[in-house]
């Protein structure tokens, strides 16, 4: 059964652009840098709120899917020390279902592997014995999605600068990379496989930083689950995920090359009418032409495009470090942009989004101050 969203967690339709449809499993973090005033918004549906999960006090729910939810939570201790963090809760409802708290607490075991600064850090698998539910603390990020920013210079018909691209799709190939080679303690590869690289995936914070986000159980294991429901974003799911083939990290090396098309176009590669359509254009329709859509980069990018999206995974970059170093060296003398210019970007969006509260479940008003830890 393929079943697509049509609404978010608050039941507003998703953007033919560049929605953040949730995955089932819930964000992993805020999807924005939340003010005083967006935190307040967020805390107007208190009343479904706990008031504690485990020893975190609870500020404000962040989003969620059908699986898990998300809250902005607050660690507290002597001398009026506090530490802000995310906390990912399986859904009370499920947490009778054993093969789901096997599912989720087995993310959290992988996750809690993965230390690299590109991906959003995972500190603690713990359980709640108030209602019996399990949770995982995460570290809470300030900033907003590439999906935001993909939205806002599409309404204001603005591309990105290749040097911002260079840097955001470096910095997701440097995270991903680092998840591939993740190894356990006897030092075999887990084999990790993202499997949903899209842009409501990926943070830009408010310093600069780019983080992967969501590295789900659903993502490791088959590429179907039991009752056979894809997982991911369809119009970033490669040819072998479609078609439900073994997945390996070419999968994640074909959406770093969607996340290429689009971020430079400003144009969804694969949005089309609903799922058939989608899986049409990703396993018959020609190639795109980069160079049709924007001239102005060069044109050894287009190769670097064309291998990363080839059908045949054998004919893609075998890793994300290939990729990355293939685009940096394709693009030269253009360099990646500083953090400084990412973080005033992120300025420049939150600005641009104060009082638009239409699409996104989580507050995204941009907030000029320091970390939230």
């Amino acid at each position: 059964m393929l079943e697509e969203p049509t609404t978010d967690v608050d039941g507003e339709p998703i953007s033919p652009l560049w929605g953040d449809s949730h995955d089932p499993g819930g964000p992993a973090v805020a999807r924005t840098v939340a003010g005083p005033e967006p935190l307040r918004r967020a805390a107007r549906s208190e009343r479904w709120l706990p008031r504690q999960i485990g020893r975190f006090h609870v500020i404000a729910g962040l989003g969620g899917g059908g699986m898990g939810e998300v809250f902005l939570s607050e660690l507290r201790g002597p001398q009026g020390f506090r530490k802000r963090l995310a906390i990912k809760r399986l859904r009370p409802a499920l947490g009778e279902d054993p093969s789901l708290i096997q599912l989720f607490v087995r993310e959290a075991l992988i996750a809690s592997r993965l230390l690299h600064p590109a991906v959003c850090q995972v500190h603690e698998l713990g359980h709640d014995e108030t209602d019996d539910t399990y949770f995982i603390v995460m570290e809470y990020l300030e900033g907003i999605t590439l999906s935001r920013v993909l939205r806002d210079g599409a309404a204001a018909r603005r591309r990105l600068p290749l040097p911002i691209v260079l840097r955001i799709l470096s910095q997701i190939c440097e995270g991903l990379h680092a998840a591939h080679e993740l190894r356990d303690d006897s030092g075999t590869p887990l084999g990790l496989v993202h499997r949903d690289v899209s842009p409501s995936n990926v943070m830009i914070t408010a310093d600069g930083r780019v983080k992967l986000l969501d590295f789900g159980v659903a993502k490791i294991d088959p590429v179907r689950t039991q009752t056979g429901v894809l997982r991911g974003k369809y119009g970033y799911m490669s040819p072998e995920q479609i078609t439900g083939q073994r997945v390996d990290r070419r999968t994640d090396v074909f959406a770093l090359g969607v996340l290429l098309f689009e971020t430079l176009t400003g144009t969804r590669l694969f949005a089309r009418g609903g799922m058939p359509a989608i899986a049409h254009a990703i396993l018959s329709e020609p190639a795109p032409d980069l160079r049709g859509h924007r001239d102005d980069v060069p044109a050894g990018i287009a190769t670097v495009l064309e291998r990363a999206l080839a059908r045949d995974r054998e004919q893609r970059f075998p890793t994300a470090a290939a990729f990355a170093e293939a685009l940096l060296t394709a693009a030269e003398p253009v360099r990646p942009a500083t953090a400084d210019k990412l973080a005033q970007l992120t300025l420049r969006v939150g600005d641009a989004s104060q009082g638009d509260h239409a699409e996104e479940s989580a507050p995204r008003t941009l907030s000029r101050s320091p970390g939230s830890g």
